[in-house]
């Protein structure tokens, strides 16, 4: 197994998967890595809904909801 990395329980070789996400030799990722991983999708999830919800609804969206999708609230604009 020397010069094999796994990634989220994937096996990869090569210099390409050390750039694209953090590599563990172990095979198997911490605990608090995987919790916060699990955590920070289901924040995006629960903001992109809030957002839509709002948008659909002709409201405008909160603030941090839009920050958390990478969107700048000054510059988002809901028309009525």
């Amino acid at each position: 197994m020397a010069g094999r990395a796994y990634i989220a329980g994937i096996e990869t070789q090569g210099k390409k998967a050390m750039m694209s996400a953090k590599v563990l030799k172990s095979g198997s990722m911490p605990l608090q890595g995987l919790f916060a991983s699990i955590a920070s999708g289901f924040k995006v999830f629960f903001a992109a809904a809030l957002v839509a919800n709002a948008f659909e609804n002709r409201r405008k969206p909160a603030a941090e909801d839009l920050r958390v999708l990478g969107i700048d609230p000054a510059r988002f604009d809901v028309r009525v």
